[in-house]
């Protein structure tokens, strides 16, 4: 459990660093709407938003884990 605590977090970390990259870039290019065509903004939100919304469930299991873990092995 203790190797494994590290990976999540790093990654966790660095999916939601990437996240607000990608929205920040998105939002620079200033896109505009054409009719019958979606922008990369709204496509990108509904690809991107549940995928990081993903990392971020996975994220707070993982800790949820961990202090079930803690508590068990300091009642152990």
């Amino acid at each position: 459990m203790r190797k494994l605590r590290p990976y999540f977090i790093e990654h966790s970390i660095a999916a939601n660093a990437y996240a607000s990259l990608v929205r920040q870039r998105i939002g620079e290019l200033r896109e505009i709407r054409l009719s019958g065509y979606s922008t990369l903004q709204g496509c990108m939100e509904r690809r991107f938003a549940p995928a990081m919304n993903t990392c971020a469930a996975v994220a707070r299991r993982q800790e949820g884990v961990r202090r079930v873990h803690r508590v068990v092995e300091h009642e152990g």
